[in-house]
């Protein structure tokens, strides 16, 4: 989810500050962050700007862009996870809550959760872009 966030909002954000119709304000948060105020376009500070423009978002905005926007991507996304983490063994109870008696723990490094990540991160922008190139030809997401 966070690479799919990431990719609806800077899909945003990139027209915002190419026509610079960004917030008010947005500029003066990022020269606090660099007070040298002389700016090359690194990625730290592209990575900076995109993190500044999310604080400027509203709750509405933000919950919007952290929704999966289709029924196959949400399907896709379990089984991506599945393939990741394995088929969780999930029963109902007969008064209607969850049974996992046979969850397992799973224990990860910090270095180890370096691969985990960067399949996220991938996948996500991934799962975006095939569904807004879905989108342009045959028009099944609700807006």
């Amino acid at each position: 989810m966070y690479g799919y966030f990431l990719r609806g909002v800077d899909q945003r954000y990139q027209p915002e500050r190419t026509m610079n119709t960004l917030p008010k304000g947005f500029d003066k948060d990022r020269a606090c962050g660099y007070p040298d105020g002389g700016f090359t376009d690194t990625g730290e500070e592209k990575s900076y700007r995109l993190r500044s423009y999310v604080m400027y978002l509203d709750v509405e905005t933000l919950q919007r862009y952290a929704t999966i926007r289709s029924k196959e991507a949400i399907s896709l996304n379990e089984k991506q996870t599945q393939a990741l983490f394995g088929r969780p063994d999930i029963r109902i109870a007969e008064n209607g809550s969850i049974e996992t008696a046979n969850d397992e723990v799973v224990s990860i490094t910090f270095s180890g959760l370096t691969m985990p990540v960067l399949e996220a991160v991938a996948f996500g922008p991934f799962l975006w872009d095939a569904e807004s190139y879905v989108e342009s030809k045959y028009h099944f997401l609700n807006s």
